[in-house]
Formats: C-alpha cells, sequence, structure tokens
C-alpha cells in the first residue's frame, strides 16, 4: 500500500483517499503492513518501492518478496527483522528508462528461483536467487516471453504458468458471440480477451534463447538507442535529431490533444490515402481545416492510438505509459477513470510537462486536466455561446485541476473538458496569450492546447449537433495554426495534432487506427506518409526535438516521425478554411422528432457528457452514425479492435486473433 500521510507531506487525494505526493504530483512512498492476526494488531510500515503490487513468501518462511510496480523493483524483506535486506532491478538493461512493471511473483519450490511478470516487457523475468544475505546477490537471469501485459505468475517447479492481463486486446470472442447473437457484429472496447501461458520452466540454454526473443520483441536495442548520447562532434541543426541532444530547428513544440474520432470518420475520403470513403462520416465539407492540413502537410493512414479509452489514453498521450494499477483494471474502472485526478494511477517517470521542466525549458498548458464548470454552473452552451459571440452575458467558468504543480503552469482563461463551452472559445483565450508572447518575444518551448469538441453530445436536446461539434473543433484548430504561423515563433515550431483515444468510432484497418496531423516550416510535403506511428511516437519525436531523454521504455522504442520533415522550410503563413455548419446549430427536441430519430435522442439523453468520456462507447458509436447516415446499416464490422485491415499493412495480428473476409 502506500505511506498514510505524516505531517508536512504534500498530499493528494485517491478515490476519496489522502496520499502522500512528491511535487511533481506522483506517489511518494509504497510500504509493506504485517498484520497480527491473533491480536488484530499492525505492526509498523515496511518502506518498498512504489506501487507494491504483490507479494511471494519463499518456501523456507524467511523472505517476503515484493513487486514495486512503479519502481521496476523487487524488494526483498527479511521476515525475522522486517528489514528490507536487498532491491533487485527488473529492467532487461540498466541503461533503460522506467517501465518494465513487475505486478506479479512466483518463486519456485526450491526456493532459488522467483519468477516475476513484467507487465510493461511483456515477459516474465526470471531471477536467481541470493542464498543468503552474505553471498552473491540476486540476479536476473533471463526472461521467458510472454502475451500482452503479463499480470500475475505461478509455478509448481516444471512449469511457468503466465496470466496475460489483455491478452489478445480487445477481442473477446464470448462477448462478440452473445453480440451476434443479437444481430450485432464487431468488437468492443472492454471485451479484454485475457490469455493463460503454460511454459516448460526453461534451462540455461533455452532461457538464453528466449531472452533474445522477449528482448527484441519489447524493442529493447531500439530503447537503448534512443538513449544513446550525443558524439563529441557538433551536430547540424535538423527536425528530427540522429540522437538524443543533438540540436533540432524547432524551439516550440505545440502539442494538441483532442477526443475521440478514428482515421476514417474524418480522412477516409482522402483519395491519395489508405481510407474507406463510406465511414467519413466528418468529411471535408465539415471538416475543412483537418483535410487541408493533412493534404498541404502530411496524411498519416497508418497512426494508432495506444489507449482505448481516455482513462488510458491521456496517460499514453501525457506520460508514455499507462501505471500497472490501471491497466489491470480490466475496462471496468472500479476505483476510478483517470483524468489527471488519481495519483495512484500516474507513472513514477511522470509527465512530459516534467520531463520538459525538470531539463531547464519552459511549458504552458491550455486545458489539459481541467474539469471546468461555467458560472453559474446552470449555463447552457446556448447561453455560453451568445456571451461569447456578445449576444448576452459573458459566461464565465471554475477551473478544477487536481494535480497542484500543473496548475502553476496553466492557463486560467483557457478551460478544459465541458462541452457546453465550444473550442472557439478556448482558441481565443490561447490567441489573445500568444500574442502578447509574440509582442514580448518569448515563448514555451511546449505548448499543450486540449480541444475536446469533436467528441461531441451525440443527439442530446439543446446541444450542438455532432456536425456542429466537429465543426467548432475544426475551425478552432485552423484558427489555432494559422495564428501560430502568423507569430515570429512560426518558423521554429511544431505542431502535433493527436487525439487521445479512437473510442467512439469505427474504421476499416482497426478501431485503434486514429489520426494525427504534424504541421510545421519543414513539413508542406503535401503528400502520404505510410510509416507506423502511434502516440508514443509523437513523444519520442517531441523529446528528441526538445532534446530529452525518453521517459520511459515505450517512447523510448517507438519510432521517431522522421519521415514526416523535409530539409526545407517553408515559412509562408497559413490561412484558415471558413466552415459552412453553424457552431450554434442545435439538436432539437425529442418531441419534434419522429419516433425513429427520438429512440437516438432519449439514448443520448442517458449518457453522461458532463464527465470524460463517460458516454457508453458502442451507444455514442451508433447514435453519431445514424445522425450522419440516418437509417443506413451501422457498421458493427468496422467498430473496435478488428484488426480487419492489419494483415494489408504488414501488421496482422496472430493466426487465429483477427476474423477473415
Amino acid at each position: 500500500r502506500h505511506w498514510q500521510p505524516r505531517t508536512g507531506d504534500r498530499i493528494a487525494k485517491s478515490a476519496g483517499t489522502d496520499v502522500a505526493v512528491d511535487v511533481r504530483g506522483v506517489p511518494a512512498t509504497g510500504t509493506v503492513t504485517t498484520l497480527n492476526l491473533t491480536r488484530a494488531m499492525a505492526s509498523p510500515d515496511i518502506e518498498t518501492g512504489l506501487a507494491p503490487a504483490d507479494l511471494a513468501l519463499s518456501p523456507d518462511g524467511a523472505r517476503v518478496f515484493v513487486a514495486n510496480a512503479n519502481a521496476d523493483t523487487v524488494s526483498v524483506i527479511d521476515t525475522v527483522t522486517r528489514a528490507v535486506i536487498e532491491t533487485i532491478s527488473l529492467r532487461p538493461n540498466a541503461a533503460l528508462p522506467f517501465g518494465s512493471a513487475p505486478n506479479g511473483l512466483a518463486v519456485t519450490p526450491d526456493g532459488r528461483t522467483l519468477l516475476v511478470a513484467n507487465g510493461g516487457n511483456n515477459a516474465v523475468a526470471v531471477v536467481r536467487l541470493s542464498r543468503s544475505p552474505a553471498g552473491a546477490p540476486s540476479r536476473v537471469a533471463g526472461y521467458i516471453p510472454a502475451g500482452w501485459f503479463p499480470g500475475a505468475v505461478a509455478t509448481d517447479g516444471v512449469s511457468v504458468y503466465i496470466a496475460n492481463v489483455k491478452g489478445l486486446g480487445s477481442r473477446n470472442r464470448a462477448s462478440q458471440k452473445k453480440a451476434a447473437a443479437k444481430g450485432e457484429k464487431g468488437w468492443f472496447v472492454y471485451w479484454m480477451e485475457g490469455t493463460v501461458q503454460k511454459v516448460p520452466l526453461p534451462d540455461a540454454g533455452t532461457l538464453a534463447a528466449m531472452t533474445i526473443r522477449a528482448t527484441v520483441d519489447a524493442r529493447v536495442p531500439e530503447a537503448l538507442r534512443a538513449a544513446t548520447p550525443p558524439p563529441a562532434a557538433k551536430a547540424w541543426p535538423v527536425p528530427v535529431p540522429v540522437r538524443t541532444g543533438e540540436p533540432s530547428v524547432f524551439k516550440h513544440i505545440v502539442y494538441v490533444l483532442k477526443e475521440n474520432r478514428t482515421y476514417d470518420q474524418l480522412f477516409g475520403d482522402i483519395a491519395t490515402a489508405n481510407g474507406m470513403p463510406e465511414l467519413c462520416i466528418y468529411g471535408r465539407a465539415i471538416t475543412p481545416n483537418h483535410h487541408a492540413l493533412a493534404e498541404e502537410f502530411v496524411t498519416l493512414d497508418n497512426y494508432y492510438c495506444n489507449g482505448v479509452v481516455s482513462a488510458d489514453g491521456h496517460a499514453w498521450a501525457m506520460e508514455g505509459n499507462v501505471a500497472a494499477g490501471l491497466e489491470k483494471t480490466g475496462g471496468n474502472w472500479t476505483r476510478s477513470y483517470d483524468f489527471g485526478t488519481d495519483p495512484l494511477s500516474y507513472s513514477s517517470s511522470g509527465f512530459i510537462w516534467e520531463n520538459v521542466l525538470a531539463h531547464g525549458l519552459t511549458f504552458r498548458n491550455f486545458g489539459e486536466f481541467d474539469f471546468p464548470e461555467t458560472a453559474p454552473p446552470t449555463a447552457t452552451f446556448t447561453d455560453v455561446w451568445k456571451g461569447f459571440m456578445g449576444g448576452g452575458t459573458r459566461i464565465g467558468f471554475t477551473q478544477r485541476i487536481e494535480i497542484e504543480r500543473l496548475k502553476a503552469y496553466t492557463s486560467t482563461a483557457f478551460p478544459g473538458w465541458q462541452m457546453r463551452i465550444p473550442d472557439m472559445m478556448r482558441v481565443d483565450a490561447f490567441q489573445r496569450e500568444l500574442s502578447a508572447a509574440d509582442r514580448a518575444g518569448v515563448w514555451p518551448n511546449l505548448i499543450i492546447v486540449y480541444l475536446p469538441q469533436d467528441h461531441t453530445s451525440g443527439s442530446e436536446a439543446g446541444m450542438p449537433t455532432p456536425n456542429a461539434h466537429l465543426a467548432d473543433n475544426d475551425y478552432a484548430l485552423g484558427c489555432l495554426v494559422e495564428s501560430i504561423s502568423k507569430t515570429r515563433f512560426w518558423p521554429e515550431t511544431c505542431i502535433f495534432v493527436n487525439e487521445d483515444d479512437p473510442q467512439d468510432g469505427f474504421d476499416h484497418v482497426d478501431g485503434h487506427r486514429s489520426l494525427c496531423l504534424v504541421v510545421s516550416p519543414y513539413s508542406r510535403l503535401k503528400r502520404p506518409v505510410h510509416d507506423f506511428y502511434n502516440q508514443t511516437s509523437v513523444l519520442h519525436t517531441m523529446e528528441r526535438m526538445l532534446g530529452l531523454p525518453p521517459m520511459t521504455q515505450h517512447d523510448a522504442a517507438a519510432p521517431l516521425m522522421t519521415a514526416c520533415f523535409g530539409a526545407q522550410a517553408d515559412v509562408t503563413s497559413w490561412a484558415a478554411r471558413t466552415v459552412s455548419i453553424p457552431f450554434d446549430q442545435l439538436n432539437p427536441e425529442k418531441k419534434t422528432l419522429a419516433p425513429a430519430d427520438r429512440r437516438w435522442a432519449e439514448l443520448s439523453e442517458r449518457q453522461d457528457f458532463r464527465h470524460v468520456d463517460a458516454a457508453n462507447e458502442d451507444a455514442l458509436n451508433r447514435i453519431l452514425w445514424h445522425a450522419a447516415r440516418g437509417q443506413a446499416p451501422y457498421p458493427a464490422w468496422y467498430a473496435g479492435a478488428h484488426g480487419r485491415g492489419l494483415k494489408a499493412l504488414g501488421l496482422a495480428l496472430a493466426a487465429g486473433a483477427v476474423h477473415e473476409d
């Protein structure tokens, strides 16, 4: 557990419980408590590593092993002295950053070997244990390849049994068959199909071969190369430096995060890339700025989100990692649905802005991890819109950010998640601060901007239609890019536009495929880039540009987005495209609708749009499809993690894991 806060500790709330945290908001301690069951008494806590996740007792009862998931270590406790007598590192290489996430343990019956489920490495570490405190220290002898996020391990001394929490991913066949019985097809994000492996306990030779495979599968060589120091010779500035610490042409990174769209939903109509027009419901007529940015810079049609909902999507986007406790929730979110609200969900390596600040660079946040409420709380979207446009009383908002340190770097004029606040109001606040920075000639190195309106409010009466939400989001993005391109900072600025997750969508390749835009003077390539990238690729590329080391093994191993940049800069300013759909086009009251349409309005009423991604994914998918396509059959076959289009890209899953045509 986590140490009870003491007087003077920094405190944050985790599901209503006080937790001691460091200056970044990350939990500061992990402990083991000994309980006397006879006397119902607890002994003083034994401090271990962060996020102790599992315990194992040696056969002779002399030692307790503790898996510290947020420290990449195992603590060894002497049961007599109740002191930590050894700490074992579980990373495949000592030079690697955080990310192995040891979270499950088992000891062989002879007491000589400890097996550790390294969730972050998709492997089980085989540890040869020290015979005594005075003997040679325990050492990792090798790694057994496992499935997706091993979360528990057991052994009888002959075989190793590995429980892989996420296994094959969102493709649980039992749930899919139940859906098919109702006439539905496709996959759902919460239908995780875990797996169990049975592996013979390997001898030394077999383990050596397994270790090679496990480290290659975990992209350990790539992660190690990312941590290689630069050569002594001075390098010439380029968009994406070859080595960490070499100079980049960019001094400012603008990181725009949006909500929940797949590639095909917006870009399926781009003829030069891998799209399916039939699935494009927010095409060129609704999102002209997204299309212009994709076609005039680079169109990324092989880009994927690491996460599946906001709770892990924002963690991937901001931390390059998802903490073990969050990975093992299985989509039920019984403790908390984290959006910068639960310190027990934060990785010990911290957030991207902490990496920036720790290396002497500057940072500004616009909306990320903010839960604002309108002032007054009863204000409707129409009230907010009219006030913003000058046709009524200006509606304000109250800011609510749980991470104390983040508040100091956050604009108080820019609201975060709130569907009643249009993105144009957000960008207006951004532009005012940008203009002041341009006049002063000083702008932060990392700027995070949250534009959530592409989430939509479904068919909820009195709220913007899905098309209006998307049009607002589109024009706001266009205005943001235009305003940046007209400042002195533009020649040294790169803008990344990312979705937190693609959960409310459908895509002919896979439900994880999403959209990403790379906009800079060096990115005017006017062509598709088909290279595989994901959210950790964005983080790794931004870190390389700013001269920062990777935060975790995952962003260190991610491919750099070098193909998105040319050698020459075109510093011509960019102009936003006008949008034809009114931003205040509202969903009608349900009583005015025909029965077939009323059904979707009533379903929207039952969704929670006040909290981040609290609406039912499958329901919202269908609501959005109906709003765009009327009574056309819903493409359930292309919703979720179906993987039907991966094979053509050389990304096919294991045999049997993907439905065939």
